[in-house]
């Protein structure tokens, strides 16, 4: 269904994916093909095309139709002599094949050229194959200059060749970075057989691999002369077919490059240059076997580590909380190690990944890892807590229940956390008694504990006593539970006897005359 199949899923004045719809690559075909695709997207003002490829304004991004080019599979479109030319757009352009889509060349022509510093192109799940420059041309299936920006993701460019140097891909005063991808089977008549980079740009290879690739003099896998950066790929079976350095990689060694994580092996037919002579460590390599290959020494420095926190601190974290910190570290495998730092050694302290919190404040939380013989120690990475007041505990007890009015009581309190958790901050501050809203008294805590004494109670019957915790900086206000204190009346004084006067000597003797003259009368009475 020409025109059909091929949609534009965004608005004009906007960035738009324009999908692709036949393998048919001639201008002006009534499908959508891939070189009107392009050619729209790079007008980037929504004014060209036939209805089908008309681009947005902004980045564009060119997919394909599964009904043509099905999952499962790879799609050949044979560019017939039309190449990706993007030699005057000023947007992004991302071309997604999804690993169902081939550009081949027929060994006819380049596939991608791109010129200028405006162009920011990325290629991603594309098979790039059989691109051919003439004697004296570079860059076999791809060529940059001028300042571009290209990102090449899980892709494959093979066997291409190229007249002087870059038989998979040339870069001059451009900025590439190769993710996840492949570069085999290509040739190069001068340097690079797969990469060739120089002037100005930069290099950054992560996760790929190259491998049987040739060239003549230089660099049978890679030769660069741009601060280059290559992490975690493979340079294997790579060929140089006459005397020169680096079969496998070579670099100019005025300017920075950093390898690690790599294997470099094997790049021995030929004139048994098997590489670049690496001294260091963070890279598997075998150097140079043939003393006639002049080899160039590069120190390798060892692969970077990083630590990523899994875990975040709790939010609302209070004294006496507990957190299980987590965090992954680098290739080295050893082990992610906590601290915390000194300078909160107070707040909170580490037993293994458990972070306890033992103060109110800010706690700082510290994670190492070490390197080994291929990598640097990580650095330190560093999260932070912050640790509120926590709750409390107020007990409350009496020397005597019940008591007596007006007896002297002690009441002793204790403040503790909330939470039995190990090692916390002891509770400071004051705590009064209250009888309703009588106060009995306040003393400040020594040791968490207070006891305060009382003789104000004197109301017989039940009373309602509380301690009342004030609270201080790692502790919030607390009260304790009702204390039940019965008050009995005062007890009554004993009964005592009326004392009977104490006689002096006149009441001795009157007493005497007393009893006397009742004796006389008794005998009198009785006729005696």
């Amino acid at each position: 269904m020409p025109g059909a199949l091929c949609s534009l899923l965004a608005l004009n004045g906007q960035a738009a994916t324009i999908v692709v719809n036949t393998t048919d690559n001639t201008p002006g075909a009534a499908d959508c093909s891939l070189n009107e695709a392009l050619t729209s997207a790079q007008m980037d003002d929504g004014s060209w095309g036939n209805g089908a490829c008309i681009s947005g304004n902004g980045a564009d991004t060119i997919v394909f139709d599964p009904a043509v080019f099905p999952a499962g599979s790879l799609t050949a479109i044979a560019l017939a002599g039309h190449s990706i030319d993007l030699n005057f757009t000023t947007s992004d352009i991302t071309i997604d094949g999804d690993q169902r889509v081939a550009l081949d060349g027929g060994n006819a022509s380049r596939l991608v050229s791109a010129q200028g510093s405006g162009v920011q192109l990325t290629l991603r799940g594309l098979t790039l194959r059989g691109g051919l420059t003439a004697a004296g041309e570079d860059g076999g299936a791809i060529y940059l200059d001028n300042g571009v920006t290209l990102r090449l993701e899980r892709s494959v460019v093979q066997d291409s060749t190229a007249g002087i140097n870059g038989g998979g891909l040339y870069s001059r005063d451009s900025t590439v970075t190769i993710v996840d991808s492949v570069f085999s089977g290509n040739q190069a008549g001068g340097q690079g057989g797969a990469i060739y980079s120089t002037g100005s740009g930069s290099l950054t290879v992560e996760r790929s691999r190259l491998s049987g690739n040739t060239a003549r003099t230089l660099g049978g896998g890679l030769r660069s002369g741009v601060p280059t950066t290559m992490t975690d790929s493979t340079v294997t079976g790579n060929v140089l077919v006459s005397p020169g350095s680096g079969a496998g990689v070579s670099f100019t060694l005025t300017r920075p490059r950093t390898l690690h994580g790599n294997q470099i092996t094997n790049n021995a037919p030929g004139n048994n240059c098997g590489g670049e002579t690496f001294t260091g460590t963070g890279n598997r390599y075998w150097p140079a076997s043939d003393t006639s290959c002049p080899a160039a020494a590069g120190a390798i420095a060892k692969a970077p580590q990083a630590i990523t926190f899994t875990t975040a601190p709790p939010a609302g974290a209070r004294v006496g909380d507990t957190y299980d910190v987590a965090a992954v570290g680098g290739a080295s495998g050893n082990p992610v190690m906590f601290a915390v730092d000194a300078l909160t050694a107070a707040i909170c302290s580490a037993s293994g990944s458990t972070i306890r919190f033992q103060a109110a404040g800010t706690c700082t939380i510290n994670a190492s890892q070490l390197g080994d013989a291929d990598h640097d120690a990580a650095p330190q990475a560093v999260q932070m807590a912050a640790v509120g007041q926590g709750p409390s505990r107020v007990t409350l007890t009496s020397s005597a229940n019940p008591s007596r009015s007006g007896q002297s009581l002690s009441f002793s309190v204790v403040v503790a956390p909330d939470v039995s958790l190990g090692t916390a901050a002891v509770p400071t501050g004051t705590v009064e008694i209250l009888a309703g809203g009588l106060s009995l008294g306040t003393a400040g805590l020594s040791n968490a504990r207070a006891i305060i004494a009382t003789t104000q109670l004197t109301a017989a019957g039940p009373h309602a006593i509380v301690a009342r915790y004030g609270g201080d900086a790692n502790y919030l206000a607390a009260d304790s539970g009702a204390w039940a204190q019965t008050v009995e009346p005062a007890a009554p004084a004993p009964a005592t006897a009326t004392p009977v006067p104490a006689l002096g000597p006149w009441g001795v003797l009157l007493c005497a005359v007393l009893t006397g003259w009742a004796g006389l009368r008794l005998r009198r009475v009785h006729g005696t």
